[in-house]
């Protein structure tokens, strides 16, 4: 696989990384997605993103587990488990293997850090082409005798299948702000006429507001995942700008910072490469300062540099 398709295929984990480092994110997700009698149990106010480079799967990594902490309202601890699959079939394990392994080595960080067990919220995130299998861990044991089945370690997980989810049906979610274009971007990119009919609707992010500079990050970092993926060119930027209402029309203004002023429409190779290197080092550095606990791999996967070069950048800057 070459490194360019390579890169178009682990990107949806990148800007799904980028989008869920953000907390806000996280929160609009939980208010949405998730049960009423779940997320209003949180204290959301006090929701963080954790440090879990120690925490690793060894059944079926994911690239984009995300680990979120807070508390309930009485004050026990909580940890939001958020797993993303973009795979077009299950795990060669059942996720419950990967689930109960991230389990074990969290609340081995409790113990280490003298806290209480935190309760572990886990979500499952897919988008890949067919449904998921959602059997409980008893059904993989086949044979399995019904009175056995109660000796086999059983928990839920909360699953947004977006496979399974009508365009309509994520598009109605208003409230959920951002992740409704992340969502649809990831639904809709596999469709072969997704330049043509989905674009528009996938960058509709609202009216911008003067101190939007988490927006402005969330929308650059969509767009460049789009452009990577379609190859697009600064005419189906242009193309699409027109369809937008006039009042989101500003949300275009921030797309040059991303891709650089040398970047001409297809034909002029050499200038895109040369301004999009540019623009990617500003945009890296963004991306340092709001989401630091971004890895200089996930950074690179999205920006179309090399690890070395975002270590440059973070190192230097």
């Amino acid at each position: 696989m070459t490194k360019r398709k390579r890169r178009k295929e682990t990107s949806h984990d990148a800007v799904f990384k980028v989008f869920f480092s953000d907390s806000v994110t996280v929160e609009k997700y939980l208010m949405n997605y998730t049960d009423k009698s779940i997320y209003e149990q949180l204290d959301l106010t006090q929701l963080r993103r954790c440090d879990s480079s120690s925490v690793s799967g060894r059944f079926g990594i994911s690239y984009s587990d995300l680990v979120y902490e807070t508390s309930f309202h009485n004050g026990r601890p909580a940890r939001v488990l958020f797993l993303f699959e973009h795979k077009s079939f299950q795990p060669r394990y059942p996720v419950y293997l990967q689930l109960m392994d991230y389990f074990l080595q969290l609340w081995e960080d409790d113990i280490k850090n003298g806290r209480p067990l935190s309760f572990i919220l886990p979500i499952v995130v897919y988008h890949g082409k067919g449904k998921w299998n959602t059997e409980r861990l008893s059904e993989y044991f086949s044979g399995l005798p019904e009175t056995w089945k109660a000796y086999v370690p059983g928990f839920k997980y909360v699953l947004t299948d977006l496979s399974n989810m009508s365009t309509d049906e994520i598009w109605e979610k208003k409230e959920s702000e951002y992740v409704r274009n992340l969502f649809l971007a990831l639904k809709l990119s596999k469709k072969e006429n997704f330049l043509d009919e989905n674009l528009k609707k996938v960058l509709t992010f609202g009216l911008l507001t003067d101190n939007e500079d988490r927006g402005r990050i969330l929308f650059q970092t969509l767009t460049l995942y789009l452009i990577n993926k379609f190859d697009m060119s600064q005419e189906n930027i242009q193309t699409i700008k027109k369809g937008i209402a006039e009042d989101e029309e500003r949300w275009f203004e921030y797309v040059s910072e991303v891709f650089g002023k040398k970047w001409k429409v297809e034909g002029r190779k050499e200038g895109r490469a040369e301004g999009l290197q540019e623009a990617s080092h500003r945009f890296v550095k963004r991306l340092i300062e709001k989401y630091p606990a971004l890895n200089n791999a996930e950074i690179a996967e999205l920006a179309d540099l090399t690890e070395e070069q975002v270590a440059h950048i973070r190192a230097n800057w």
